[in-house]
């Protein structure tokens, strides 16, 4: 499970913001790990103009940091504006162009913009580069699937319950395509399986 950038709640959010203004205040030299981490605090806090500033001072301090260029994206993609999202993304890439991550999350950009095309294309670099992530063989077969490519997907959602064999979703999407393709029964057995693991996460052992 990678880090989404959310703290949680304000009150530990203002604490965090003030213990890295002091630390930015205090610092011997400019650190851009600070301010990157300022503004990931300020992000979740809605303070985006000022997460920006950060980041922006991050960049400067160290423009050969890939991950400055991937928050920035980030919040570009959070706040709608994806076409500065990707270059951002492609910023990144530039400089540590074997992350599979950076792919993926600019594959999320292209879904948005209903580029399903690149989206395919950033997601199978992602799984290229890394091919032990589930939720990128899931995020390509919802494209599949989008597009009709049935097969694909199925293919997809196979291999994603391979290294997830416990997430419910893979069942369900993979239920529901073999359900367009009139593979009733096998649907049936993973919409089964699919409800098994919803219980098994609703039990008191996984609350």
């Amino acid at each position: 499970t990678r880090w989404s950038g959310d703290w949680s709640s304000d009150v530990c959010s203002s604490d965090l913001e003030a213990d890295f203004s002091t630390a930015i205040k205090y610092s011997v030299s400019d650190n851009d790990k600070y301010y990157r981490f300022r503004g990931n605090v300020k992000n979740s806090m809605g303070k985006y103009a000022q997460a920006f500033e950060d980041y922006n001072k991050a960049i400067e301090i160290e423009p050969k940091e890939f991950v400055n260029y991937v928050v920035f994206a980030d919040l570009k993609r959070k706040l709608e504006q994806y076409q500065d999202a990707i270059t951002y993304y492609d910023k990144a890439l530039e400089i540590y162009p074997d992350y599979d991550w950076t792919y993926y999350r600019k594959g999320s950009v292209y879904v948005e913009l209903r580029d399903f095309d690149n989206a395919i294309k950033n997601y199978s670099k992602a799984i290229e580069l890394n091919s032990d992530d589930a939720d990128y063989y899931y995020q390509r077969a919802k494209i599949y699937k989008l597009l009709g490519k049935y097969e694909l997907a199925i293919a997809d959602c196979d291999k994603a319950i391979q290294i997830e064999p416990s997430d419910a979703y893979n069942y369900t999407l993979r239920a529901d395509l073999l359900d367009i393709i009139e593979k009733n029964k096998e649907a049936i057995q993973d919409y089964i399986r699919s409800e098994e693991h919803t219980s098994e996460l609703q039990s008191p052992d996984h609350l």
